[in-house]
C-alpha cells in the first residue's frame, strides 16, 4: 500500500507527514522484527 501526500516542501503539514511516515517505519520494522 503506498499512499501519495502532496504537501508544500517546507510546511508543517509536511514536516507532520515525514514524522508520521519515519514513525510507521519504525513501528513495522518492530512488529516485522518482533519486538
Amino acid at each position: 500500500c503506498l499512499v501519495v501526500y502532496h504537501a508544500e516542501p517546507d510546511s508543517e503539514s509536511a514536516q507532520a507527514l515525514r514524522l508520521l511516515a519515519s514513525w510507521g517505519a519504525d513501528a513495522v520494522r518492530a512488529d516485522v522484527g518482533g519486538a
